[in-house]
């Protein structure tokens, strides 16, 4: 509750107003409802009859008084003042101003510039439309896309939205999602298509409902009980991750929801258009739910407009922080009271979503954006990414990069496949984990010649470990049994407690013959490494699948290779690194650190079309050849 106002305060005031008695009761009754608070004429009444005065502006004056010291001992003078501030101000004295004034000041919040921007910008990048898909009955092959609902990012991959936001997408008795029934997601639907940030969907996974809350059933009354088990969220897997690049909110971290009276905003698709955002004071809740004495109630109440569409709505504080989610909008009549805008407190949900999101969160791998010492940038390979991480948890144990050859059927020129150990190395911690490279050149069709090879990657006191050829038997049984056996126990004893990572590289430039004894040895390691706990296998620059390992195909994960990163790729490494949860007034001095430096490294190339020693004019140059083409439109035209 506010600090109490003074009665000195409150009499100059009242003293100083020129509002009319109608005027004035109709806004006092209009704050005062939502405080259960007696009317006007109740409180004029009740002052009257201790010190009755004739009608006249004396007798208002001394009532507008009562009725402000009620609103003071209830705690809420200050937000009537606040809100009703131009009504009251018309034409009040030069002594009343600085009363009014001084409230009005009381209640507002001061927040910090960078925070309002930023937290603008995140919410602008965060929230999400909610759609789903079905067939378009006028165009086979097609689909239409229904809107749902509103959401937000949560995590890399995880949306919160309402639970009846998606209800249609869910079998009504067991609550799991009906076969076919895949939710859709779009970011950037801010004013519809544009050309340099067009809306971008992304499909939820085949296991798109990690959990979830369902809403009071329609038949009950919104009792606070009812209510508070049921928080009508569900959270939603999607396929991709960009949550890394766009940042998502903590919800564990959410702070409880301001007090009755203080500004929130709601960020919205309603009836599916693009996003919106309103702004009102929280209000209390319906007298039938008895909740408000709560300081985190299942539900709290606002003034914001909201249309369907609305409902999974972020709803930010006057800091813009996250504090809770849109649910429901007005109802009148409704069992419990007259139902107003509201939304579910977000702590209440990380709360009942609890371990399960923690430990979801906690194995999502972050997204790489530097290879190891910051050498150089990761661009794109976030498949690649993800299958590491599955591997590290052993769900997977052969990690294979496929290279197609090119439309005319010849082998694509370097795509990226060497930068797979780059990538490797920059998600395999070293204490945890070793990896070896060799390349396809360098195997030799002898086995025992290839295992030495494999094994003095270690250094060279791990080769004693191998055996000779034996002449006892086969070169093939001793490259599948004792070979393989012995190139195992050499590369984990040399790595102890360590994961190994054997990567062979360049597979389609030096094809392995399949006639090769050492082709025999490497699948046995291959089939070794399922079995294995610290062995995995990476192939690089396989013009197509594994043949004849059907046996290996649950134990192997594919990345698809076939074209270098491009626009799309190079997009997410600038908003990873340069513009995520970054102050809007940073974008530019960023940008033109990265453009100076390109310039200096044109010079630096010996760029003959640029004087020796003059960056201005090669940053010049850099940006006739290549701002023209990224900025504006056909001829020049902005």
């Amino acid at each position: 509750m506010p600090d109490a106002i003074p009665t000195a305060a409150i009499m100059r005031l009242a003293r100083g107003l020129r509002v009319s008695r109608s005027v004035f009761e109709t806004a006092f009754d209009e704050i005062g409802a939502r405080h259960r608070a007696p009317s006007f004429m109740q409180l004029a009444e009740t002052r009257n009859q201790i010190d009755p005065l004739p009608a006249g502006a004396e007798r208002d004056r001394m009532d507008f008084a009562a009725a402000m010291e009620r609103a003071n001992a209830d705690g809420w003078l200050v937000a009537f003042v606040f809100q009703k501030f131009s009504d009251l101000s018309a034409g009040v004295s030069d002594d009343a101003r600085p009363e009014l004034q001084s409230m009005v000041n009381a209640h507002q919040h001061f927040a910090a510039a960078l925070d309002v921007t930023t937290g603008t910008m995140n919410a602008l990048r965060r929230c999400c439309l909610i759609l789903s898909e079905r067939p378009d009955p006028n165009s086979p092959g097609k689909t239409i896309a229904d809107e749902l609902g509103s959401g937000f990012l949560i995590g890399p991959h995880l949306v919160l939205t309402n639970h009846h936001v998606v209800a249609g997408l869910l079998d009504p008795v067991t609550g799991t999602p009906k076969p076919d029934a895949v939710p859709l997601v779009r970011f950037d639907y801010h004013m519809g298509q544009r050309e340099l940030v067009p809306p971008v969907n992304i499909r939820g996974s085949p296991d798109w409902l990690f959990t979830a809350s369902p809403s009071v059933p329609g038949a009950s009354a919104e009792t606070a009980a009812a209510l508070a088990g049921h928080l009508d969220y569900a959270i939603l897997r999607l396929d991709g991750r960009p949550g890394h690049a766009r940042g998502h909110y903590d919800i564990a971290a959410a702070p409880a929801p301001p007090a009755v009276g203080v500004g929130l905003e709601l960020w919205q698709f309603p009836k599916g258009q693009p996003m919106k955002v309103v702004g009102n004071v929280r209000a209390p809740a319906p007298q039938g739910l008895g909740i408000d004495a709560d300081p985190m109630p299942p539900r709290i109440h606002y003034l914001m407009n909201a249309l369907h569409g609305s409902s999974g709505g972020l709803v930010l504080d006057g800091d813009k922080r996250p504090v809770a989610m849109h649910d429901a909008g007005f109802e009148a009549g409704a069992l419990g009271g007259d139902r107003v805008n509201r939304a579910i407190p977000l702590a209440l949900i990380a709360r009942h979503a609890g371990a399960a999101l923690t430990a979801e969160l906690v194995r999502t791998p972050p997204r790489l954006y530097w290879s190891p010492g910051r050498a150089l940038p990761i661009l794109g390979r976030t498949q690649l990414q993800e299958h590491i991480h599955r591997a590290i948890d052993g769900r997977a144990r052969i990690i294979a990069v496929l290279t197609g050859p090119d439309q005319t059927g010849a082998r694509r020129p370097r795509i990226g496949r060497s930068f797979t150990h780059r990538v490797l190395s920059a998600c395999l911690p070293p204490d945890r984990h070793h990896v070896l490279l060799i390349e396809t050149s360098q195997i030799d069709p002898d086995p025992f010649v290839t295992a030495r090879r494999i094994v003095g990657l270690m250094g060279p006191e791990a080769r004693v470990e191998l055996p000779g050829a034996s002449g006892e038997t086969t070169l093939d049984a001793d490259a599948t049994g004792v070979l393989v056996d012995r190139t195992v126990q050499a590369l984990l004893t040399a790595a102890p407690g360590k994961t190994v990572w054997l990567m062979i590289d360049d597979i389609d430039a030096d094809p392995i013959g399949t006639q090769w004894g050492a082709s025999d040895y490497l699948v046995a390691l291959y089939r070794r490494a399922v079995s294995e706990p610290r062995l995995r296998i990476v192939l690089a620059g396989l013009p197509k699948r594994l043949e004849g390992l059907g046996d290996l195909q649950d134990a192997t994960l594919v990345e698809y290779l076939a074209a270098p990163p491009g626009p799309a790729e190079l997009n997410a490494w600038i908003e990873g690194v340069l513009t995520r949860d970054m102050p809007p007034d940073e974008f530019s001095p960023r940008l033109a650190a990265l453009l100076r430096d390109l310039a200096e490294a044109g010079l630096a190339a010996g760029d003959d079309m640029v004087p020796p020693g003059c960056p201005t004019e090669a940053l010049a140059r850099l940006l006739t050849r290549h701002a023209q083409k990224a900025f504006l439109g056909t001829g020049g035209a902005p």
